[in-house]
């Protein structure tokens, strides 16, 4: 067995059913074989949106809508403008990725994913990349990311980082949200999609960055043809680690998925997490999982 360090978690990687020695302290173990009763399941999910450019916010209720329209007026009031940089600038990113580097080290289980160099590594690919930045007169305030695909006529959101500002109802990430698909109005891009979270919330992502992609319209989307996404069967061997009262994570394919939670003492609110690839959800205890697996494991 492979034993690898996520972040605080310890990983056991095994090719087939074998025995699991205690001393090694193990969170979660990946097999390559799908095996009933544990959960075969991506690594990684991507959030998706399909839109009508011609009616960027048409697929928000009207109270959505509402806050951002009204979120976006307070930021006018308060001098904070929004800029598009169409092909972003070296100077811009190395002003956002200060930002992005001092809120990933506020986090207790934060991790920087990019370095000072991925922006030119990407232009060296020759990747389209653009950012939607905020500035209250030459302070920069945060920023999204963004990839083009042109032939796919897909933009794909890579990462946001911004300042807490108060005197916003939304914050900068709300008026984020509202300049994304006012832009992409003029653009024309149909799809918008969400870089690859971990298909585990509850440990270093948060069940609420579930919840706040889902409230905004995007849903997850499981592609096993994408790059860097493996499927395996999961073992839940501990839940310490996991500071979060509920655990999510997807299972099935393309659009039609199942929606797992897990959680700790009480039951989870179902609608905060619902969205149109969700076809199904099941609900656990922490100990009726971690009964179920252990039983399983024992027996080979």
């Amino acid at each position: 067995m492979k034993i690898e360090k996520f972040l605080d978690l310890n990983i056991g990687y095994l090719e087939k059913p074998g025995e699991i020695n205690q001393a090694d302290n193990l969170d979660l173990v990946l097999l390559e074989q799908n095996i009933p009763g544990l959960f075969w399941k991506a690594n990684k999910i991507i959030w998706r949106l399909d839109i009508n450019p011609q009616y960027p916010f048409g697929h928000l209720d009207r109270k959505k809508r509402k806050k951002l329209f009204h979120n976006a007026k307070q930021a006018d009031k308060l001098g904070i403008k929004v800029v598009l940089e169409n092909d972003l600038k070296q100077e811009s990113f190395i002003k956002w990725f200060e930002i992005y580097q001092k809120q990933t080290e506020e986090k207790s289980l934060g991790r920087l994913a990019i370095s000072q160099k991925w922006l030119a590594e990407r232009q060296e690919k020759g990747e389209k990349v653009g950012g939607i930045l905020v500035y209250q007169g030459d302070n920069m305030l945060g920023g999204l990311l963004f990839k083009k695909f042109l032939k796919k006529n897909r933009l794909s959101v890579s990462y946001r980082a911004y300042i807490r500002k108060n005197g916003l109802e939304l914050g900068i990430g709300g008026l984020l949200e509202y300049y994304l698909l006012y832009f992409i109005s003029g653009m024309g891009f149909k799809t918008i999609t969400r870089g690859r979270d971990t298909n585990l919330y509850g440990h270093h992502l948060s069940p609420g960055l579930f919840h706040f992609k889902r409230s905004y319209g995007f849903f997850p989307w499981i592609n096993p043809e994408f790059e860097d996404i493996e499927i395996s069967s999961c073992a839940f061997i501990s839940f310490d680690k996991f500071p979060h009262d509920n655990i999510l994570f997807l299972t099935g394919e393309q659009l039609d998925l199942t929606l797992h939670i897990i959680y700790r003492d009480q039951l989870p609110d179902i609608k905060l997490y619902e969205a149109v690839s969700i076809k199904k959800v099941e609900i656990y205890t922490r100990r009726e999982i971690l009964d179920k697996h252990s039983q399983i494991i024992r027996s080979w």
